[in-house]
């Protein structure tokens, strides 16, 4: 039997020399430039990120690794004269494998830096074709790749430009179908160990876990459960964890990925007679009338009692969510209207931003009436409860469907023709002044808005991202065919939203978009281009103002110079000073001043 193996890699752009190493103004595609064609389930798996590492938490490098998971102090292992300064350069790997129905793929992930000093995640793709079902294309893909001598993606330099190198390579034999081998004591022990997926762990001091242990580890787990084969080894953060069943964890991050994948592990049991399956949920009931009277009740204790009581409430309302999926809620129910329609106080604050936090009241009409009331302590109140809320664990994903609702609703707002200034500064406050879950959620919706239009697909029900993304292909058309450009000014207050984000590359491109060209300040800190973009020069109108203010203060000085004389003689006139001294005066103040308006 013989196997093609076949590789494309992510593609970067604006490719450069900088201290003698080679750095990319950011990344374009994600499946860049191939020789074979890339199949589209590959494609669309890798655009949507199934294989995608954070870019901020590219792998260590060796030496980096052992420090952290030692806890030594890195200045004092920099400093040491043991250290061999090769080691110190080679970078360590990631590997993110995925059987996607009959294609297997494995990712080697590496770490590169931007023109701008900044961390990029770059990737060398591997993949290859199964004739049977029952090949293991992982375990082919990883022997070959460590028998390669572990390639990965390496900047290349060809006598024309700086290209990235692409091959194609070919593996011929015969494999052995995807039998399981015996598992040794570690791995029988850490097996007995899973019983939720995804399932991150870490290395420990006496134990570490090679590429190939968690491959075996994995078929097992498949073998036994029917779970998708999906692994990642030696990460620090994926984008989405919660698409894995296997992650094996280096360092200090293992933490922040059992915490992103929390509310998203699926339970494991094996059925009688050994037939694999994945145990379902059990389906959460409605509530009755009479827990609906009790939930309606606890909400108004929330908003209405002290501190210390509220978070026995909070405790309660928790054992409702968890019993009963509040996504389901007949709300109609539950809101008190009278509590809304009371004059304002703190318990109506802290009740209307509960509403706002599940996506029971409009965004935008919430935040102006708590701006109009201009009490501070009903928008603190209002956004501490509001975090409190977000922090209960059961409610997670439904809070960050409200809360990313909430934020699109508001960017719309911003492209609003009837949007008045003070609107405008009440959302800036909100997404970028405020200590709220708003603010951190915003940030978290900047980065995502900005590859989905560097990828122009919108995730979800995402209007905003939508609009943007219409924009652009006819911004585009107009181009294409040489068209009038039109500018789309209704980004304007967007443009200075996201530059007080210091989202530059966002800033940019609603600068472009509304006025066709881009300050200075915001063109040189922007590191990703959407669209090309256009470079603000100093222009007509500015040197126009600079020179009507010269001009000015010119006249002003010959204004004063043409009536001083009267005012020194009159001054003469009512002092009774002589005139020698009116002389002496004018000889070391007038003269002068005529010179300079000159």
């Amino acid at each position: 039997m013989s196997l093609q193996i076949y590789e494309f890699s992510r593609e970067l752009i604006d490719i450069s020399q900088k201290n003698g190493k080679y750095v990319s103004g950011g990344f374009g595609s994600e499946v860049g430039r191939f020789h074979h064609p890339v199949p589209e389930k590959i494609k669309d798996a890798v655009n949507r990120g199934d294989f995608r590492i954070n870019d901020n938490y590219p792998p260590h490098t060796k030496l980096q690794a052992n420090m952290v998971f030692r806890h030594c102090d890195w200045n004092e292992v920099e400093g040491s004269n043991l250290i061999n300064r090769e080691l110190l350069q080679q970078q360590e790997y990631a590997l993110v494998a995925r059987e996607i129905d009959e294609y297997s793929v494995l990712a080697v992930a590496s770490g590169a830096i931007d023109d701008k000093n900044r961390p990029l995640v770059v990737y060398r793709y591997f993949w290859l074709s199964k004739p049977e079902e029952n090949i293991d294309g992982i375990g082919v893909l990883l022997k070959w790749w460590l028998n390669a001598g572990k390639p990965k993606f390496e900047f290349l330099e060809t006598h024309n430009s700086n290209e990235l190198s692409y091959s194609v390579r070919e593996l011929s034999g015969n494999f052995d179908s995807k039998n399981c081998e015996p598992l040794n004591p570690q791995l029988v022990e850490k097996l007995a160990e899973i019983k939720l997926y995804p399932f991150p762990f870490r290395a420990n001091q006496s134990t570490e876990f090679t590429c190939g242990q968690l491959h075996s580890l994995a078929l097992h787990l498949q073998k036994q459960y029917n779970i998708p084969l999906a692994w990642a080894w030696n990460v620090r953060r994926l984008e989405y964890p919660e698409r894995f069943d296997l992650i094996y964890c280096v360092d200090e991050i293992y933490p922040c990925i059992v915490n992103n994948i929390h509310q998203r592990e699926k339970s494991l049991k094996a059925t009688p007679n050994d037939k694999p399956s994945v145990q379902s949920v059990p389906q959460k009931v409605q509530p009755d009338e009479k827990t609906y009277g009790e939930i309606k009740k606890c909400l108004l204790n929330i908003a209405k009692t002290d501190s210390i009581q509220r978070e026995q409430y909070l405790k309660q309302l928790t054992q409702y969510i968890k019993k009963y999926p509040i996504n389901q809620w007949n709300w109609k129910s539950l809101i008190e209207e009278e509590m809304t329609e009371e004059p304002s106080s703190l318990a109506k604050a802290r009740y209307i931003a509960l509403l706002v936090i599940f996506g029971q009241r409009r965004i935008h009409e919430w935040l102006y009436w708590l701006r109009k009331q201009r009490n501070v302590s009903f928008q603190f109140s209002s956004l501490y409860l509001q975090k409190k809320i977000e922090s209960i664990s059961a409610i997670n994903d439904t809070i960050e469907v409200s809360i990313k609702a909430g934020i699109i609703n508001l960017l719309l707002q911003c492209k609003s023709d009837s949007l008045r200034l003070e609107q405008y500064q009440d959302i800036e406050w909100l997404l970028i002044q405020s200590d709220s879950i708003w603010n951190v959620y915003f940030k978290y919706y900047a980065r995502e808005l900005l590859k989905q239009l560097i990828r122009r697909e919108t995730k979800g029900n995402d209007e905003f991202c939508q609009k943007v993304i219409e924009n652009l292909k006819a911004k585009e058309f107009q181009q294409q065919y040489n068209q009038f450009e039109h500018h789309f000014s209704e980004y304007t207050l967007l443009a200075r939203l996201f530059e007080n984000k210091h989202n530059y590359p966002l800033s940019a491109l609603f600068y472009q978009l509304s006025q066709g060209k881009v300050p200075n300040e915001i063109f040189e800190r922007d590191y990703v281009q959407i669209i090309p973009t256009i470079q603000e020069e100093e222009t007509d109108i500015k040197n126009e103002i600079r020179q009507d203010v010269q001009r000015h203060r010119f006249s002003v000085l010959i204004f004063i110079k043409s009536h001083l004389e009267i005012i020194f003689f009159l001054t003469v006139m009512i002092l009774g000073m002589s005139a020698i001294t009116y002389i002496s005066v004018q000889e070391h103040f007038l003269q002068p001043l005529e010179q300079k308006s000159k």
